[in-house]
Protein backbone atom coordinates (compact mmCIF):
# COMPACT_ATOMS: atom_id res chain seq x y z
CA UNK A 1 0.00 0.00 0.00
CA UNK A 2 2.81 1.73 0.96
CA UNK A 3 4.12 1.88 -2.53
CA UNK A 4 0.82 2.11 -4.21
CA UNK A 5 0.44 5.56 -2.59
CA UNK A 6 3.64 6.59 -3.15
CA UNK A 7 3.28 5.84 -7.40
CA UNK A 8 0.03 7.82 -7.47
CA UNK A 9 1.48 11.08 -5.07
CA UNK A 10 5.03 11.26 -7.47
CA UNK A 11 2.83 10.69 -10.43
CA UNK A 12 0.94 14.00 -9.65
CA UNK A 13 4.55 15.71 -8.71
CA UNK A 14 6.24 14.52 -11.64
CA UNK A 15 3.80 16.87 -13.68
CA UNK A 16 5.77 19.64 -12.36
CA UNK A 17 9.05 18.28 -12.08
CA UNK A 18 8.89 17.47 -8.66
CA UNK A 19 10.45 14.43 -6.75
CA UNK A 20 8.38 15.06 -2.93
CA UNK A 21 5.06 13.09 -1.58
CA UNK A 22 3.67 16.23 -0.01
CA UNK A 23 3.98 17.81 -3.86
CA UNK A 24 1.88 15.36 -5.50
CA UNK A 25 -0.53 15.51 -2.87
CA UNK A 26 -1.11 19.46 -2.82
CA UNK A 27 -1.53 18.81 -6.98
CA UNK A 28 -3.99 16.13 -6.18
CA UNK A 29 -5.84 18.12 -3.75
CA UNK A 30 -5.74 21.28 -6.54
CA UNK A 31 -7.40 18.96 -9.14
CA UNK A 32 -10.41 18.40 -6.78
CA UNK A 33 -10.93 22.20 -6.97
CA UNK A 34 -13.15 20.34 -9.66
CA UNK A 35 -14.69 17.65 -8.71
CA UNK A 36 -15.06 15.45 -11.71
CA UNK A 37 -11.55 16.46 -13.60
CA UNK A 38 -10.06 15.43 -9.88
CA UNK A 39 -12.14 11.79 -10.15
CA UNK A 40 -11.10 11.14 -13.44
CA UNK A 41 -6.99 12.17 -13.61
CA UNK A 42 -6.85 9.96 -10.32
CA UNK A 43 -8.78 7.12 -12.13
CA UNK A 44 -6.10 7.76 -14.88
CA UNK A 45 -2.78 7.15 -12.69
CA UNK A 46 -4.67 4.53 -10.82
CA UNK A 47 -5.51 2.04 -14.34
CA UNK A 48 -2.08 3.21 -15.33
CA UNK A 49 -0.06 2.20 -12.54
CA UNK A 50 -2.22 -0.95 -11.53
CA UNK A 51 -1.53 -1.69 -15.45
CA UNK A 52 1.88 -1.66 -14.95
CA UNK A 53 2.12 -3.81 -12.06
CA UNK A 54 0.26 -6.35 -13.35
CA UNK A 55 2.34 -6.64 -16.58
CA UNK A 56 5.13 -6.87 -14.38
CA UNK A 57 6.75 -2.95 -14.83
CA UNK A 58 9.79 -2.18 -13.05
CA UNK A 59 8.46 -1.33 -9.44
CA UNK A 60 11.06 1.63 -8.89
CA UNK A 61 9.81 3.51 -11.83
CA UNK A 62 6.12 2.53 -11.38
CA UNK A 63 7.05 4.05 -7.49
CA UNK A 64 8.69 7.36 -8.88
CA UNK A 65 5.20 8.47 -11.17
CA UNK A 66 7.18 7.37 -14.57
CA UNK A 67 4.53 6.22 -16.05
CA UNK A 68 1.43 7.39 -14.26
CA UNK A 69 1.73 11.02 -14.88
CA UNK A 70 0.51 10.90 -17.99
CA UNK A 71 -2.64 9.14 -17.27
CA UNK A 72 -3.56 11.37 -15.23
CA UNK A 73 -3.12 14.37 -17.61
CA UNK A 74 -5.88 12.02 -20.26
CA UNK A 75 -7.90 11.16 -17.45
CA UNK A 76 -8.41 15.24 -16.56
CA UNK A 77 -8.21 16.04 -20.26
CA UNK A 78 -11.21 13.84 -21.03
CA UNK A 79 -13.04 15.44 -18.16
CA UNK A 80 -12.29 19.12 -19.44
CA UNK A 81 -13.20 18.70 -23.01
CA UNK A 82 -16.03 16.06 -23.01
CA UNK A 83 -19.67 15.62 -20.82
CA UNK A 84 -18.86 12.24 -18.97
CA UNK A 85 -21.69 9.95 -19.72
CA UNK A 86 -21.48 6.28 -19.07
CA UNK A 87 -20.65 5.70 -22.89
CA UNK A 88 -17.97 8.02 -22.59
CA UNK A 89 -16.74 7.43 -19.22
CA UNK A 90 -15.70 3.33 -20.73
CA UNK A 91 -14.35 4.82 -23.55
CA UNK A 92 -11.74 6.76 -21.41
CA UNK A 93 -10.84 3.94 -19.37
CA UNK A 94 -10.35 2.20 -22.23
CA UNK A 95 -7.79 4.46 -23.56
CA UNK A 96 -6.14 5.53 -20.20
CA UNK A 97 -4.59 1.82 -20.33
CA UNK A 98 -4.02 3.04 -24.06
CA UNK A 99 -2.42 6.13 -23.03
CA UNK A 100 -0.32 3.63 -20.63
CA UNK A 101 1.27 1.93 -23.66
CA UNK A 102 1.67 4.76 -26.12
CA UNK A 103 3.92 6.23 -22.31
CA UNK A 104 5.80 2.89 -21.90
CA UNK A 105 6.91 2.45 -25.52
CA UNK A 106 7.64 6.46 -25.90
CA UNK A 107 9.20 7.01 -22.61
CA UNK A 108 11.73 3.92 -23.03
CA UNK A 109 12.58 4.68 -26.84
CA UNK A 110 13.30 8.49 -26.08
CA UNK A 111 15.09 7.23 -22.93
CA UNK A 112 17.06 4.54 -25.04
CA UNK A 113 17.55 5.86 -28.53
CA UNK A 114 18.20 9.43 -27.37
CA UNK A 115 18.76 9.79 -24.34
CA UNK A 116 15.68 12.13 -23.37
CA UNK A 117 12.80 11.88 -21.56
CA UNK A 118 9.62 11.41 -23.03
CA UNK A 119 7.98 14.65 -20.99
CA UNK A 120 3.84 14.52 -21.85
CA UNK A 121 4.27 13.66 -25.33
CA UNK A 122 2.01 10.32 -24.70
CA UNK A 123 -0.64 12.15 -23.45
CA UNK A 124 -0.71 14.62 -26.50
CA UNK A 125 -0.77 11.78 -28.85
CA UNK A 126 -3.57 9.51 -26.62
CA UNK A 127 -5.92 12.27 -26.44
CA UNK A 128 -5.20 13.18 -30.20
CA UNK A 129 -5.76 9.63 -31.07
CA UNK A 130 -9.31 9.69 -28.84
CA UNK A 131 -10.53 13.01 -30.21
CA UNK A 132 -10.29 11.35 -33.81
CA UNK A 133 -11.95 8.11 -32.62
CA UNK A 134 -15.17 9.75 -31.36
CA UNK A 135 -15.51 11.41 -35.04
CA UNK A 136 -17.10 7.49 -35.35
CA UNK A 137 -19.68 8.44 -33.24
CA UNK A 138 -22.84 11.06 -34.84
CA UNK A 139 -24.41 11.66 -31.39
CA UNK A 140 -20.81 12.59 -29.58
CA UNK A 141 -20.32 16.25 -29.14
CA UNK A 142 -16.79 16.88 -29.23
CA UNK A 143 -17.11 19.43 -26.80
CA UNK A 144 -13.81 21.18 -27.96
CA UNK A 145 -12.72 24.35 -26.17
CA UNK A 146 -9.52 25.85 -26.39
CA UNK A 147 -7.79 26.25 -23.03
CA UNK A 148 -7.09 30.06 -23.47
CA UNK A 149 -10.95 30.57 -23.28
CA UNK A 150 -12.08 29.50 -20.10
CA UNK A 151 -12.87 32.42 -18.27
CA UNK A 152 -13.41 32.22 -14.47
CA UNK A 153 -14.47 34.71 -11.53
CA UNK A 154 -11.47 36.36 -9.84
CA UNK A 155 -11.25 39.64 -7.39
CA UNK A 156 -7.42 39.30 -7.97
CA UNK A 157 -5.83 41.45 -10.51
CA UNK A 158 -5.95 40.66 -14.23
CA UNK A 159 -2.29 39.61 -14.45
CA UNK A 160 -2.30 37.64 -11.08
CA UNK A 161 -5.11 35.94 -12.02
CA UNK A 162 -4.00 34.38 -15.21
CA UNK A 163 -0.68 33.85 -13.84
CA UNK A 164 -2.48 31.31 -11.63
CA UNK A 165 -4.74 30.49 -14.15
CA UNK A 166 -1.90 29.34 -16.19
CA UNK A 167 -0.48 27.33 -13.15
CA UNK A 168 -3.58 25.59 -12.77
CA UNK A 169 -5.04 24.78 -16.37
CA UNK A 170 -1.75 22.91 -16.44
CA UNK A 171 -3.68 19.95 -14.97
CA UNK A 172 -6.72 21.31 -17.01
CA UNK A 173 -8.06 22.87 -13.69
CA UNK A 174 -10.09 26.38 -15.00
CA UNK A 175 -10.09 27.80 -11.18
CA UNK A 176 -7.63 30.33 -9.55
CA UNK A 177 -8.11 28.30 -6.57
CA UNK A 178 -6.12 25.33 -8.14
CA UNK A 179 -3.27 27.99 -9.18
CA UNK A 180 -3.15 28.76 -5.51
CA UNK A 181 -2.28 25.61 -4.27
CA UNK A 182 0.29 25.02 -6.91
CA UNK A 183 2.04 28.33 -6.56
CA UNK A 184 2.04 27.28 -2.89
CA UNK A 185 3.81 23.70 -3.31
CA UNK A 186 6.26 25.74 -5.78
CA UNK A 187 7.09 28.34 -3.45
CA UNK A 188 7.58 25.88 -0.48
CA UNK A 189 9.36 22.90 -2.88
CA UNK A 190 12.01 25.41 -4.97
CA UNK A 191 12.16 29.03 -5.15
CA UNK A 192 13.66 28.73 -7.90
CA UNK A 193 10.65 27.26 -9.90
CA UNK A 194 8.77 29.72 -8.28
CA UNK A 195 10.83 32.86 -9.24
CA UNK A 196 11.16 30.74 -13.00
CA UNK A 197 6.97 30.64 -13.11
CA UNK A 198 6.89 34.20 -12.31
CA UNK A 199 9.91 35.14 -14.60
CA UNK A 200 8.33 33.19 -18.02
CA UNK A 201 4.98 34.17 -17.33
CA UNK A 202 6.06 38.30 -17.72
CA UNK A 203 8.36 37.06 -20.48
CA UNK A 204 5.48 35.54 -21.78
CA UNK A 205 3.60 39.23 -21.57
CA UNK A 206 7.12 40.87 -22.99
CA UNK A 207 7.16 38.71 -26.22
CA UNK A 208 3.43 38.28 -27.03
CA UNK A 209 3.47 42.07 -27.10
CA UNK A 210 6.72 42.39 -28.89
CA UNK A 211 5.94 39.75 -32.04
CA UNK A 212 2.70 38.94 -32.07
CA UNK A 213 0.56 42.50 -30.51
CA UNK A 214 -2.73 41.33 -32.21
CA UNK A 215 -2.98 37.94 -30.94
CA UNK A 216 -6.94 38.04 -28.87
CA UNK A 217 -5.92 38.16 -25.20
CA UNK A 218 -8.25 35.35 -24.69
CA UNK A 219 -5.13 33.53 -26.15
CA UNK A 220 -2.95 34.58 -23.52
CA UNK A 221 -3.15 31.63 -21.11
CA UNK A 222 -2.31 29.14 -24.01
CA UNK A 223 1.36 31.08 -24.23
CA UNK A 224 1.35 31.49 -20.88
CA UNK A 225 2.01 27.98 -19.23
CA UNK A 226 3.65 26.30 -22.24
CA UNK A 227 6.01 29.23 -20.86
CA UNK A 228 6.51 28.55 -17.24
CA UNK A 229 6.78 24.59 -18.25
CA UNK A 230 9.53 24.94 -20.50
CA UNK A 231 11.19 27.46 -17.67
CA UNK A 232 10.82 24.62 -15.13
CA UNK A 233 12.64 22.00 -17.65
CA UNK A 234 15.03 24.47 -18.99
CA UNK A 235 16.04 26.39 -15.94
CA UNK A 236 16.64 24.01 -13.49
CA UNK A 237 14.79 20.55 -13.83
CA UNK A 238 16.55 19.08 -16.51
CA UNK A 239 19.72 21.48 -16.97
CA UNK A 240 21.60 22.29 -14.17
CA UNK A 241 20.38 25.70 -12.74
CA UNK A 242 23.20 28.63 -13.69
CA UNK A 243 23.48 31.93 -15.50
CA UNK A 244 23.25 30.70 -18.54
CA UNK A 245 20.57 28.37 -17.50
CA UNK A 246 18.74 31.55 -17.31
CA UNK A 247 19.79 33.24 -20.49
CA UNK A 248 18.52 29.93 -22.22
CA UNK A 249 14.85 30.65 -20.57
CA UNK A 250 14.74 33.31 -21.97
CA UNK A 251 15.78 32.18 -25.22
CA UNK A 252 13.15 28.92 -24.86
CA UNK A 253 10.36 31.68 -24.19
CA UNK A 254 10.49 33.36 -26.90
CA UNK A 255 11.13 30.26 -29.11
CA UNK A 256 7.52 28.95 -27.14
CA UNK A 257 5.85 32.22 -28.61
CA UNK A 258 6.59 31.49 -31.68
CA UNK A 259 5.44 28.20 -32.02
CA UNK A 260 2.54 28.70 -30.16
CA UNK A 261 1.41 31.32 -32.55
CA UNK A 262 2.94 28.63 -35.42
CA UNK A 263 0.32 25.39 -33.75
CA UNK A 264 -2.34 28.22 -33.15
CA UNK A 265 -2.34 28.70 -37.21
CA UNK A 266 -1.92 24.75 -38.38
CA UNK A 267 -5.01 24.03 -35.70
CA UNK A 268 -7.39 26.35 -37.33
CA UNK A 269 -10.06 24.80 -37.53
CA UNK A 270 -9.60 21.86 -36.64
CA UNK A 271 -10.75 19.87 -32.87
CA UNK A 272 -6.94 19.32 -32.23
CA UNK A 273 -6.31 21.23 -28.89
CA UNK A 274 -2.52 22.99 -28.73
CA UNK A 275 -2.23 21.77 -25.44
CA UNK A 276 1.34 21.55 -24.13
CA UNK A 277 2.55 20.82 -27.60
CA UNK A 278 5.38 24.42 -28.07
CA UNK A 279 6.76 22.95 -24.67
CA UNK A 280 7.39 19.40 -26.03
CA UNK A 281 8.92 20.72 -28.90
CA UNK A 282 10.92 23.33 -27.34
CA UNK A 283 12.66 21.51 -24.58
CA UNK A 284 13.16 18.10 -26.70
CA UNK A 285 14.51 19.56 -29.50
CA UNK A 286 16.86 22.43 -27.19
CA UNK A 287 18.04 19.29 -24.68
CA UNK A 288 18.93 17.06 -28.11
CA UNK A 289 21.20 20.00 -29.60
CA UNK A 290 23.17 20.64 -26.33
CA UNK A 291 23.87 16.90 -26.71
CA UNK A 292 25.76 17.92 -29.85
CA UNK A 293 28.23 20.51 -28.02
CA UNK A 294 32.43 20.20 -27.84
CA UNK A 295 31.91 21.49 -24.98
CA UNK A 296 29.52 21.46 -22.00
CA UNK A 297 30.47 24.93 -20.25
CA UNK A 298 28.31 26.24 -17.99
CA UNK A 299 25.35 24.65 -19.27
CA UNK A 300 25.27 21.12 -18.26
CA UNK A 301 22.64 18.56 -18.77
CA UNK A 302 21.16 16.94 -15.77
CA UNK A 303 22.88 13.63 -15.10
CA UNK A 304 21.82 11.75 -12.10
CA UNK A 305 18.45 11.47 -10.33
CA UNK A 306 17.01 14.81 -10.40
CA UNK A 307 15.37 16.66 -7.31
CA UNK A 308 14.53 19.59 -7.17
CA UNK A 309 16.67 22.96 -8.81
CA UNK A 310 18.53 23.74 -5.74
CA UNK A 311 19.41 19.95 -5.13
CA UNK A 312 20.51 19.89 -8.60
CA UNK A 313 22.73 22.50 -8.10
CA UNK A 314 24.75 21.43 -5.08
CA UNK A 315 24.49 18.33 -6.27
CA UNK A 316 26.70 19.24 -9.54
CA UNK A 317 29.03 21.49 -7.39
CA UNK A 318 29.77 18.93 -4.75
CA UNK A 319 30.97 16.12 -7.68
CA UNK A 320 32.52 18.65 -9.54
CA UNK A 321 34.71 19.79 -6.50
CA UNK A 322 35.26 15.74 -6.10
CA UNK A 323 35.91 14.53 -9.06
CA UNK A 324 37.16 17.83 -10.95
CA UNK A 325 40.78 15.62 -11.19
CA UNK A 326 39.42 12.92 -12.27
CA UNK A 327 39.66 14.66 -16.24
CA UNK A 328 43.14 13.84 -15.62
CA UNK A 329 42.83 10.20 -15.08
CA UNK A 330 42.41 7.66 -18.28
CA UNK A 331 41.06 4.63 -16.95
CA UNK A 332 40.80 1.73 -19.44
CA UNK A 333 38.27 -1.76 -19.13
CA UNK A 334 38.97 -4.40 -17.04
CA UNK A 335 39.82 -7.33 -19.56
CA UNK A 336 41.23 -7.95 -23.03
CA UNK A 337 39.46 -7.85 -26.55
CA UNK A 338 35.43 -6.85 -26.79
CA UNK A 339 33.40 -7.78 -24.06
CA UNK A 340 29.64 -7.31 -23.39
CA UNK A 341 27.41 -5.20 -20.76
CA UNK A 342 24.47 -7.23 -20.12
CA UNK A 343 23.70 -4.83 -16.96
CA UNK A 344 24.96 -1.25 -16.45
CA UNK A 345 24.05 1.13 -13.96
CA UNK A 346 20.52 1.22 -12.10
CA UNK A 347 20.26 -2.42 -13.34
CA UNK A 348 17.18 -4.44 -14.03
CA UNK A 349 17.91 -7.52 -11.79
CA UNK A 350 20.59 -5.98 -9.67
CA UNK A 351 22.53 -2.93 -9.02
CA UNK A 352 20.29 -1.28 -6.50
CA UNK A 353 20.88 1.26 -3.87
CA UNK A 354 24.77 0.95 -2.83
CA UNK A 355 25.72 -0.76 -5.80
CA UNK A 356 23.69 1.09 -7.63
CA UNK A 357 27.13 1.54 -10.23
CA UNK A 358 28.08 -1.13 -10.91
CA UNK A 359 28.83 -2.73 -14.63
CA UNK A 360 28.54 -6.46 -15.18
CA UNK A 361 31.38 -7.72 -18.51
CA UNK A 362 30.55 -10.92 -20.12
CA UNK A 363 31.53 -12.65 -23.25
CA UNK A 364 29.09 -13.48 -26.19
CA UNK A 365 29.36 -15.12 -29.48
CA UNK A 366 27.47 -14.14 -32.61
CA UNK A 367 24.43 -15.38 -31.57
CA UNK A 368 24.62 -13.23 -28.30
CA UNK A 369 25.05 -16.55 -26.09
CA UNK A 370 27.29 -16.28 -23.06
CA UNK A 371 28.03 -19.84 -23.44
CA UNK A 372 28.36 -23.02 -25.68
CA UNK A 373 26.57 -26.36 -24.70
CA UNK A 374 23.58 -26.02 -22.54
CA UNK A 375 25.54 -23.65 -20.23
CA UNK A 376 24.83 -25.82 -17.04
CA UNK A 377 28.59 -25.87 -16.04
CA UNK A 378 31.22 -22.67 -15.59
CA UNK A 379 33.23 -24.22 -18.09
CA UNK A 380 30.74 -23.58 -20.51
CA UNK A 381 30.72 -19.54 -20.19
CA UNK A 382 33.14 -17.74 -22.64
CA UNK A 383 34.28 -16.01 -19.84
CA UNK A 384 34.99 -18.00 -17.16
CA UNK A 385 38.73 -17.97 -16.07
CA UNK A 386 39.72 -15.31 -18.56
CA UNK A 387 41.88 -12.78 -17.34
CA UNK A 388 41.28 -9.25 -15.33
CA UNK A 389 43.28 -6.23 -15.37
CA UNK A 390 43.95 -3.27 -13.43
CA UNK A 391 41.38 -0.57 -14.90
CA UNK A 392 44.13 2.31 -13.39
CA UNK A 393 47.54 1.90 -11.32
CA UNK A 394 47.31 1.77 -7.71
CA UNK A 395 47.54 -0.24 -4.61
CA UNK A 396 45.29 -3.13 -3.27
CA UNK A 397 43.90 -2.05 -0.54
CA UNK A 398 40.88 -4.72 0.02
CA UNK A 399 40.91 -8.40 -1.00
CA UNK A 400 38.09 -11.04 -0.40
CA UNK A 401 39.06 -14.26 -1.70
CA UNK A 402 38.40 -17.80 -0.60
CA UNK A 403 34.53 -17.43 -1.71
CA UNK A 404 33.25 -21.03 -3.61
CA UNK A 405 32.12 -20.77 -6.96
CA UNK A 406 28.60 -20.83 -7.59
CA UNK A 407 27.57 -24.01 -9.65
CA UNK A 408 24.84 -22.73 -12.15
CA UNK A 409 21.70 -21.67 -10.98
CA UNK A 410 22.88 -21.21 -7.21
CA UNK A 411 22.96 -17.96 -5.17
CA UNK A 412 25.23 -16.97 -2.62
CA UNK A 413 23.04 -14.41 -0.81
CA UNK A 414 25.69 -13.74 2.04
CA UNK A 415 28.43 -12.11 -0.17
CA UNK A 416 26.44 -12.30 -3.29
CA UNK A 417 29.11 -9.94 -5.01
CA UNK A 418 31.92 -13.04 -4.81
CA UNK A 419 35.76 -12.95 -4.72
CA UNK A 420 36.68 -9.04 -4.83
CA UNK A 421 39.80 -6.72 -5.53
CA UNK A 422 39.60 -3.33 -4.35
CA UNK A 423 42.00 -0.54 -5.70
CA UNK A 424 42.60 2.45 -4.35
CA UNK A 425 43.92 4.96 -7.39
CA UNK A 426 44.86 8.96 -7.38
CA UNK A 427 42.30 11.50 -6.06
CA UNK A 428 40.69 9.28 -3.95
CA UNK A 429 38.71 7.01 -7.08
CA UNK A 430 38.71 3.60 -5.91
CA UNK A 431 37.22 0.35 -8.28
CA UNK A 432 36.46 -2.92 -7.29
CA UNK A 433 36.41 -6.37 -8.82
CA UNK A 434 34.25 -8.71 -8.23
CA UNK A 435 32.75 -12.41 -8.85
CA UNK A 436 36.40 -13.62 -9.91
CA UNK A 437 37.45 -17.37 -9.41
CA UNK A 438 38.24 -18.37 -6.02
CA UNK A 439 42.08 -18.72 -5.32
CA UNK A 440 43.37 -17.03 -8.81
CA UNK A 441 44.25 -13.70 -7.67
CA UNK A 442 47.78 -12.94 -8.94
CA UNK A 443 48.14 -9.48 -6.14
CA UNK A 444 47.63 -9.10 -2.51
CA UNK A 445 46.98 -6.28 -0.29
CA UNK A 446 49.59 -3.75 -0.30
Amino acid sequence: MQSFSDSILYSYAQIFFSNRRWFGAAVLAATFVTPQLGILALLGVIISNITATVLKFDTEKIRSGFYGFNGILFGAAAAFYFEITPFILLLVLIFIVITFFISAVLENYMAVAFNLPGLSLPFIIALYIFIIFLANYDFINPGYVTLSLVKTTSVLPFIVSEYLRALSLIVFQPDVISGLIIAGALLFFSRVLFLLSILAFALNLFFLNLILPDMPEAYLILFAFNSILTAFALGGSLIIPSGKSFVLVIIAVLMVVIMTGFFIKLFTGTNFPILVLPFNFIVLSTLYSLKFRKENTNLVLLYFKPGSPEENYYQHQRRKSRFEKFRFLFPELPFFGEWFIPQGFEGQHTHKDDWRYAWDFTVVDEKKSEHSGDGKELSDYYCYKLPVAAPLDGEVVKIVDGIPDNKIGDVYLEKNWGNTIILKHEYGLFSSLSHLLSGSFKVKEG
